[in-house]
């Protein structure tokens, strides 16, 4: 079970009123429903399926190519609107440390949060990863 998948099931057992239903997105709402509408529950199994798939082929194998580049990308913006959508389930109790009073069940979504804002610019940029897609995979010149 990868990491975004263990926010997501995080998430479904903490609200289990959600439903797929709450995925479409919907112009013009805000506050969770809008959040959900911008984070379809099979993003996280669809990153976990390329990863195996990248696996499967190292493992005959393969090399790891540009298209390393989109999976870096998935991952970082998907972890950081889960974690954006549970601390907006959460409201105001989402900025509490775990610890806090009246914090009970916040869990840490916050540090991961803080955590997830990283993502972009760790492990090669998300600006970076872009250029490498536009070159590599799409094609594009240089400038």
């Amino acid at each position: 079970m990868s990491r975004l998948t263990a926010a997501l099931d995080a998430i479904r057992e903490k609200w289990p009123e959600l439903s797929c239903q709450d995925a479409l997105p919907i112009s013009g709402t805000t506050g969770y429903k809008g959040l959900i509408g911008f984070l379809p529950p099979f993003d996280a199994e669809a990153y976990t399926l390329n990863t195996y798939q990248t696996v499967s082929r190292l493992l005959a194998g393969g090399k790891i190519g540009a298209e390393a580049s989109l999976n870096k990308i998935f991952w970082s913006e998907l972890d950081i609107k889960m974690h954006e959508l549970a601390l907006e389930l959460l409201g105001a109790r989402g900025e509490l440390l775990p610890g806090a009073p009246g914090a009970k069940g916040v869990s840490d979504w916050l540090d991961g949060y803080i955590f997830a804002l990283a993502g972009p610019i760790y492990a090669g940029t998300n600006e970076v990863q872009r250029n490498i897609i536009a070159e590599r995979i799409l094609g594009l010149p240089r400038k």
